[in-house]
């Protein structure tokens, strides 16, 4: 409310406020616009710290992803990721809203035979290097190993470089790798190209 309107808003002693409080069963708070814009910063600042820390991100990105609505980590993960997991001799697709969809094992086998070795069509330049933002990639794909497994998890980020390469970075090395764009994209594919049709 601007000034001149919030002392109508309150009443006498606050009866206005208290009233429509009882009426609509809620908690009414007033405050002025320039109350307001600072709640409203101050939660925009609290959202964007916890996804720049949760996420190592720089202040930027976390700004534009709290602009775009997403609040937390949980957020991304539900709005973007899903996962391929064995079960019971199945390899089901799940995301946040649950099992998708059992996934056909051809496709998986051949994920599983490409990333065994990812072939590097070429490497990045450090001058090259230094201009990717890997902190927003085109695409992602983490690979959890079990727990007897010699390979450690591994992530790999994807930035598209031209209709033929995309740069391919493993965040715990420095190296950036030119990988084929039809390897890439059978790599980053859609859960719903994952999922065997019913």
């Amino acid at each position: 409310l601007n000034e001149e309107n919030l002392s109508k808003a309150i009443g006498r002693r606050g009866q206005n406020v208290r009233l429509a409080s009882k009426l609509m069963d809620y908690e009414i708070n007033i405050l002025t616009e320039k109350e307001d814009s600072e709640r409203r910063q101050s939660e925009f600042k609290e959202k964007t710290d916890i996804l720049v820390k949760g996420l190592e991100l720089d202040e930027t990105l976390g700004q534009l992803l709290v602009a775009e609505g997403f609040s937390n980590i949980d957020d991304i993960k539900d709005s973007l990721g899903f996962s391929v997991t064995k079960v019971d001799g199945d390899w089901q697709v799940t995301s946040q809203s649950g099992v998708d969809g059992i996934a056909d094992e051809r496709v998986i086998d051949m994920i599983l035979q490409a990333l065994t070795v990812v072939p590097a069509v070429g490497f990045v330049e450090d001058e090259e290097k230094d201009s990717l933002d890997f902190a927003a990639p085109d695409g992602a794909i983490r690979i959890n190993t079990f727990k007897d497994s010699n390979s450690p998890t591994t992530r790999l980020k994807f930035i598209r470089n031209d209709d033929l390469t995309y740069y391919v970075k493993v965040p715990s090395q420095s190296t950036v790798f030119l990988v084929d764009a039809n390897l890439s994209d059978f790599l980053l594919m859609k859960k719903e190209d994952m999922i065997l049709p019913e």
